[in-house]
């Protein structure tokens, strides 16, 4: 039995969404009740603003926390409790911290058994009343000088006024000795300098409050604040040339076409050094190309508030607004372009040497964004204007901006195909091949993605204006650079592989080759859920359209009771979707779903094996979907497995299907819509009918 299940498609066409940003965090926590403190390696800690609750750490101490949204240099608050435990700080459960600017680096924090800290805490108060008895002792001295017969008026008014101000300092520290003394109990004796160190131990231990202040002088309070800032300058320096060999790195893995560890280098550069405009950017432009946008598009937002200049901010715009219209950003992205064009028209208009080619690629962005959102006259004028500023530079230095000319006339040719002006669209694509050709027989490695690019677009074109022998020479030949492109850079290449691989699909369903079709749009359906598993969920729209060009493969197929690659087509989908079912629930059902429908039209095809394989998954997929076993019975039924098929049958006795028909009714339209389309003898059921009317 087939079953149609609502197909999602508006839940599907949505591009996937990424779970919010999560930075981790590495807590390094002491056990400060030894001596020497150990790592301590179970306490609860949860972060307050959200993010996971850690129990166990591991034996060297460390706590592996996931914080939500988190920024580096961001202040957070942690949770963190153990039984007869506390902070060694300043909140007994809270503990304060910035977010590491490196994401490996470790915070640390100690906790203290609660009455070790009272103990401390106790012995603190012992020392400042020692240094009160003290004072009184000075004190009383004074009273008595006071009232001694022989004292001149001078030191009689120096010794009241001593008096005075002796008593309120007393009292002052009598009244905030527990606060005083809880502050220095507090302190992480591992984290203060060596000389502060024993300069608590020696007022703690003895309370000799003089000795302590001496092992401090001011002297050596300035003198290791200048010897840190001196050291500070030595590491600075020796922090960038870490950071610069990462990047130096990188860039000789790219010219070695090792983009993978390339990319793990970059990565590296700005975890070290996330405050860097210049690394920020040229890492940002590497993940663009390489098809990472998430995470360009991060780094891009961070490199905004580092630009120091009108150029810098507009050039990141126009990155932006590229990235957030490729990720249906639509909104943002508009902002951007507005704000990019208008920085660039202002740098031109002073400096139009430096400026003017800047411009003109905002405006060729701006006009596919208009385009794309059909605002067809805003697109039309955006692209006219940017092509006008490229001739005009190409005349003067036709190497560099040539390319861009070619650009922009690819560009002009999709919208003019996209607005039926035919003779236009063709003159603009040939002009753009014919550069990009000429280009590529110089610089191969800088052109040929663009004569693909623009091959994949002509071939669109002959198909629409049904040359299609033209149109498949020109598929067949991007495809081919495209590969040969990816075996190089598979991240930033493959997307262009698919693309025109799902081109060609539509291109052979049009001429009704299925099987072709089907082949590929197999490969692209491959690429495209491997680019999604692999967290780059921008290319969900991209597997959404050879999704619905299967089903559509399927269904024309269908209707020529080209029942095999009916099954494929079907079986195709159900794959694809299974292995993305954790992304969308919509996804899931659709899986669920389609197997269902495998199931049964693969007993159409009479392929039994496959029909009962198709069955048994749906149901474990999704228990509830019983009318499975109607499709399982028939496939063993008709590969003469007679008990195995009635035992299939049997979990539907007494369940009626979504319509509230009775499961012996749906069992006989079954078999008479599989024996009416002759894909089975007459009578074939016969036997199933006899056991029906005896076990119903």
């Amino acid at each position: 039995m087939k079953k149609y299940l609502p197909f999602l498609v508006l839940l599907l066409a949505a591009a996937a969404s990424l779970p919010a940003q999560t930075r981790n965090l590495r807590l390094l926590l002491f056990n400060s009740s030894h001596e020497p403190p150990r790592p301590e390696s179970k306490a609860k800690i949860t972060p307050l603003a959200g993010g996971n609750t850690v129990e166990q750490g591991t034996d060297a101490g460390i706590f592996e926390l996931k914080i939500p949204g988190a920024r580096p240099g961001q202040r957070i608050e942690l949770l963190v409790t153990k039984e007869g435990y506390q902070i060694l700080g300043p909140n007994a459960n809270i503990f304060a911290c910035n977010i590491p600017e490196i994401e490996t680096e470790t915070v640390q924090l100690a906790i203290i058994k609660t009455s070790d800290f009272d103990s401390r805490k106790q012995d603190y108060e012992k020392a400042i009343d020692k240094r009160i008895k003290e004072a009184n002792r000075v004190l009383l001295d004074s009273i008595t000088r006071l009232q001694a017969p022989k004292i001149s008026e001078d030191e009689r008014m120096a010794l009241t006024k001593f008096i005075g101000q002796q008593n309120l300092e007393i009292e002052n520290l009598r009244k905030n000795k527990d606060e005083l003394a809880a502050r220095l109990a507090q302190i992480d004796l591992d984290q203060a300098s060596e000389f502060a160190q024993l300069a608590l131990k020696k007022f703690r231990d003895e309370g000799d409050l003089k000795a302590a202040l001496a092992l401090m002088p001011a002297e050596k309070l300035e003198a290791f604040w200048d010897n840190m800032l001196s050291q500070e300058e030595k590491v600075k320096r020796a922090r960038q040339q870490g950071v610069e060999n990462y990047l130096i790195r990188a860039r000789l893995l790219i010219a070695d076409f090792q983009f993978p560890p390339a990319y793990k280098n970059y990565l590296e550069a700005v975890e070290k050094d996330s405050a860097n405009y210049d690394n920020l950017f040229e890492v940002a432009f590497f993940l663009d190309k390489q098809n990472q946008h998430y995470r360009a598009i991060a780094l891009y937002e961070k490199c905004l508030p580092l630009g120091k200049t009108g150029g810098q901010r507009a050039a990141l715009l126009n990155n932006l607004g590229n990235l957030y219209q490729n990720n249906n950003r639509m909104a943002d992205a508009e902002k951007a372009y507005t704000e990019a064009l208008a920085g660039y028209r202002i740098l031109a208009d002073k400096n139009p040497d430096a400026f003017l080619p800047d411009m003109a690629m905002t405006l060729n962005n701006l006009g596919n964004y208009y385009s794309d959102n059909q605002k067809m006259p805003e697109a039309e004028k955006a692209y006219h204007e940017a092509l006008s500023i490229y001739r005009k530079l190409a005349d003067k230095n036709s190497d560099a901006f040539l390319p861009d000319v070619a650009m922009t006339l690819n560009n002009l040719g999709a919208y003019y195909s996209d607005n039926q002006k035919m003779p236009e669209a063709e003159k603009a694509y040939d002009e753009a091949l014919s550069i990009y050709r000429k280009l590529a027989d110089k610089n191969p490695d800088a052109f040929l993605p663009a004569v693909a690019t623009t091959l994949n677009n002509l071939g669109m074109f002959y198909q629409t204006n049904q040359k299609m022998p033209e149109a498949e020479k020109a598929y067949d030949e991007a495809l081919g650079i495209r590969r040969k492109l990816a075996d190089k850079n598979p991240d930033a290449f493959l997307p262009g592989v698919a693309r025109t691989l799902n081109n060609l699909g539509v291109y052979f369903k049009d001429l009704k080759n299925y099987p072709k079709a089907l082949d590929h749009y197999e490969e692209a359906l491959h690429l495209r859920q491997t680019d999604i598993l692999a967290g780059k969920s921008h290319f969900f729209k991209d597997w959404v359209q050879v999704f619905r060009n299967l089903s559509e493969v399927k269904d024309s197929t269908k209707a020529k009771q080209l029942y095999a690659l009916t099954v494929r087509a079907g079986l195709l989908i159900a794959i694809s979707c299974d292995s993305l079912r954790g992304i969308k629930e919509a996804v899931l059902t659709q899986s669920v779903a389609q197997y269902g429908s495998v199931s049964w039209w693969a007993v159409f095809a009479q392929d039994y094996a496959l029909a009962e394989k198709a069955g048994l998954r749906c149901l474990a997929l999704d228990s509830t979907q019983t009318y499975g076993w109607t499709n399982i019975g028939h496939a063993r039924h008709l590969a003469g497995r007679e008990a195995e098929a009635h035992a299939a049958w049997l979990h539907l006795k007494g369940q009626k299907d979504a319509q509230e028909r009775d499961y012996k009714v749906v069992l006989e339209e079954n078999w008479q819509a599989l024996e009416a389309a002759g894909v089975v003898p007459k009578g074939a059921f016969q036997s199933a009918r006899k056991w029906l009317a005896k076990a119903w």
